[in-house]
């Protein structure tokens, strides 16, 4: 499974997820811009007390643009992995000296430090610290989008929903999905329908255990 490189990039007039009145603001995000990926624009913001949101779309001037907004909760682990990256965002650091290396997409960190804005645009790191934080958001976003197609082949194509399961819990075996809780909605919706065939909810139910969530005893 190719999961897509991908970048950081906040509008300096988005806040997005501002601090409460007065309060500190430490944020990272990661905006992702290629022609060729699945999901060619999207931006994921995490906070430092866990909190985030995800949205795809060329960068709106509000959240009302974008077509697709989601509000997110990251693990703890997950957020200092994250914020690891703000030791090493600066400008014009993140980019690799090697010629001619492919092109994979523009990815942008942008760390928020209360009022303070630094930015780091890559297509692609000799520093494995930054493509470690670059796989995390990565492993994210892949988690999300593809809880965007159970969403829709659980109401259109039950027969590519089995698939899309299979899909993902290879992927969760590979480690490449994490943050499972932020589509436990759409998974608990599979285990309850009784339309659905007995082993897709049985993969709903082991996606779910991975988010720590309990499915219903019916679900076996």
């Amino acid at each position: 499974m190719k999961v897509w490189l991908a970048g950081f990039v906040l509008l300096a007039n988005f806040a997005l997820l501002p601090a409460g009145p007065g309060g500190p603001r430490q944020e990272i995000a990661f905006h992702f811009e290629s022609a060729f990926a699945p999901v060619p624009d999207y931006t994921i913001a995490v906070n430092a007390d866990g909190t985030g949101k995800y949205w795809t779309g060329a960068y709106p001037a509000d959240e009302s643009a974008a077509r697709r907004v989601a509000s997110l909760t990251i693990s703890a682990p997950t957020v200092a992995k994250i914020f690891a990256a703000k030791s090493f965002i600066a400008p014009d650091k993140c980019e690799t000296h090697l010629k001619n290396v492919a092109k994979t997409g523009k990815k942008t960190f942008t760390f928020y430090d209360n009022d303070r804005e630094t930015v780091c645009v890559f297509n692609y790191s000799d520093d494995e610290k930054i493509n470690a934080v670059a796989s995390t958001f990565q492993e994210i976003a892949y988690t999300l989008q593809e809880g965007d197609r159970l969403k829709h082949d659980h109401r259109f194509d039950h027969l590519g929903l089995d698939a899309d399961l299979d899909a993902l819990l290879a992927a969760a075996k590979d480690g490449n999905v994490i943050e499972v809780q932020n589509i436990a909605p759409v998974l608990q919706s599979i285990v309850d329908d009784d339309e659905i065939m007995s082993p897709s909810r049985r993969k709903a139910k082991s996606l779910l255990e991975l988010a720590g969530v309990q499915a219903p005893a019916s679900a076996r």
